[in-house]
């Protein structure tokens, strides 16, 4: 159940100052994190993918499937077009759907050739226009739910006008003019365009669900009546011109796509009931477990007074992350420490420890390999319950030592053996 949100809204931000915000400079554990931000799978192939708008009464223009025989309706040229177009999609039919594509636009034509899975409901509409609108030089945009991957899908397509006929194309930015609105919620910051209100507070419940959930399983501070705190102020900026996700692990700043453009499911053809969105949890739970676990081990002061032990917890917020979204299935141990094969031995714990730079003698992926077989060693010997109090012990730690002793009541001489002992299985076979 997603927590209650107070929303503050504010136009004194400018919108270029607010969205192309410069970073203030190499974050304490960006270099880390963005190793593991590969793994969320959220760059193009989740840009069309994922998010909604808000339940209002469909103007209903809808092209019902074979197993419906009303007359149909006269169509305005617009509406043809993204009636050829849903018909394509959910029929496969390649030739028309390319043909409707901008042939001005190779990146736009070679994406929407590969933009998924559609088909036909077994009854009812095949889609309904909830909104559209014209924009200066023969173009114009649809709010459209379809039915796909078995829900309703809703965003905002675009078109233009050429030698009188309707193509699809990229999005217009012009439709997000004026400044950016600021929202402050639980634990987020917000910077949106109006257009995409209903849709970004659908977004942020995600988000602000994923927050719950890791601060529960690591453990964060709490106030004295239970609540979570902002120990760390994270920014989600939706970006009309965004193409993928950027992170500022820095100030903790995630630039998102549209949600009009990203889209979301519903389980109805009017978006009135929210569907499964896969791909927007996805990435909730792939960006927020990072930074829950720095707050969970010792906070923003911590962090920006110390790095050192900061391999260990990028790898903690990992391991939240893939514990969350496996589903109790086996971690991917063979994957992870494919790195260490190689290598004849391994560094010390102690040289974990302080967080060796990309430019060292260490490549980077060794070291962050070797972080994550300490983490599943504490796993699989100290359970998920050593892994949490490894966690809280490295921010007041002064050294790995220190972290094991209070973390989980161990020397480290006794830690270091029987890890190695345990690693044997993925080295030297």
């Amino acid at each position: 159940m997603s927590p209650d949100i107070e929303w503050h809204i504010s136009e004194e931000s400018d919108q270029e100052t607010i969205i192309k915000t410069t970073p203030r400079g190499p974050p304490p554990w960006r270099w880390l994190a963005i190793g593991f931000v590969m793994i969320l799978g959220i760059g193009l192939g989740v840009f069309y993918h994922s998010i909604p708008g808000s339940p209002k009464p469909p103007t209903l223009i809808s092209r019902l499937t074979p197993t419906a025989l009303p007359p149909t309706p006269t169509l305005t040229p617009l509406e043809a077009a993204i009636d050829r177009e849903a018909q394509a999609l959910a029929t496969f039919d390649l030739k028309t759907f390319v043909a409707m594509q901008d042939p001005n636009d190779p990146w736009w034509h070679q994406y929407r050739f590969q933009s998924g899975y559609w088909e036909q409901p077994e009854f009812g509409p095949l889609y309904t226009i909830v909104d559209s609108g014209t924009l200066a030089s023969n173009r114009a945009w649809a709010d459209i739910i379809q039915y796909r991957n078995g829900q309703y899908f809703r965003e905002t397509r675009f078109y233009r006008s050429q030698s009188n006929q309707w193509m699809r194309t990229r999005p217009f930015l012009d439709l997000w003019s004026g400044k950016p609105q600021t929202v402050r919620t639980t634990h987020f910051d917000l910077v949106f365009h109006a257009p995409d209100a209903p849709l970004v507070k659908i977004i942020t419940d995600q988000f602000e669900q994923a927050y719950t959930q890791t601060c529960a399983d690591l453990g964060c501070p709490v106030d004295r009546d239970g609540s979570l705190p902002r120990a760390m102020t994270m920014t989600l900026i939706f970006r009309p011109d965004a193409e993928q996700i950027d992170m500022d692990w820095e100030s903790n700043t995630f630039s998102l796509p549209s949600p009009r453009v990203l889209g979301l499911y519903f389980l109805d053809l009017h978006g009135s009931v929210l569907g499964d969105n896969t791909s927007v949890t996805g990435i909730a739970y792939g960006l927020v477990p990072m930074v829950v676990a720095h707050i969970a081990s010792g906070g923003e002061e911590r962090w920006l007074s110390s790095r050192n032990g900061d391999l260990f917890v990028v790898n903690i917020g990992y391991w939240e992350r893939l514990r969350l979204n496996m589903a109790g299935t086996d971690f991917p141990d063979e994957v992870a420490i494919s790195y260490l094969r190689t290598i004849t031995d391994v560094m010390s714990l102690e040289t974990l420890w302080t967080t060796p730079r990309p430019h060292t003698p260490t490549p980077l992926p060794v070291a962050l390999d070797e972080g994550w077989t300490v983490i599943r060693f504490i796993d699989t010997k100290f359970g998920p319950d050593g892994v949490v109090s490894f966690l809280h012990a490295i921010g007041p730690a002064q050294s790995f030592s220190q972290a094991v002793g209070k973390g989980l009541g161990i020397r480290y001489a006794d830690f270091d053996r029987q890890w190695r002992i345990w690693l044997k299985q993925f080295i030297g076979q």
